[in-house]
């Protein structure tokens, strides 16, 4: 449920793999947010555009190809999304790390933005539930 909140049409600047924090690149446009110096807006949600393991699903996980609409969870929902190096622990704010997967949050500083809520301690490679709060990280 999206708690009222309202979520923004976004077409994939670039593909867009399920389960990665995605920003705003232009005009109606996204793609992964792969650093913590630009304003989350939700993280792609968690199935993929063709079956896994077919010819079509390529690059493997892809939910939307370039020119597509990104399905995505928005600020006041939960979503699985992709944990970078080092994990993340449980009840903390999370940011965006490369190629759009949550890492822990760094130093506070201008410009830097947090995605929101990890619900479950989860290791580099697994998958992490998050409560979507995109907040600036000051």
């Amino acid at each position: 449920m999206n708690a009222g909140f309202s979520q923004m049409p976004l077409k994939a600047a670039s593909d867009v793999l399920r389960r990665r924090v995605i920003r705003v690149t232009a005009a109606n446009t996204g793609d992964e947010a792969a650093a913590n110096n630009v304003e989350p807006v939700g993280i792609s949600d968690n199935w993929t555009k063709y079956p896994p393991g077919t010819a079509q699903d390529s690059p493997a996980g892809v939910i939307a190809q370039t020119g597509d609409a990104i399905p995505y969870k928005a600020r006041g929902e939960y979503a699985e999304v992709v944990v970078g190096a080092g994990g993340v622990t449980g009840g903390n704010r999370v940011e965006a790390g490369a190629a759009g997967v949550i890492v822990a949050l760094s130093a506070a500083g201008t410009g830097k933005w947090s995605v929101g809520i990890v619900q479950t301690t989860a290791a580099a490679g697994d998958v992490a539930l998050v409560y979507v709060d995109p907040q600036p990280n000051v």
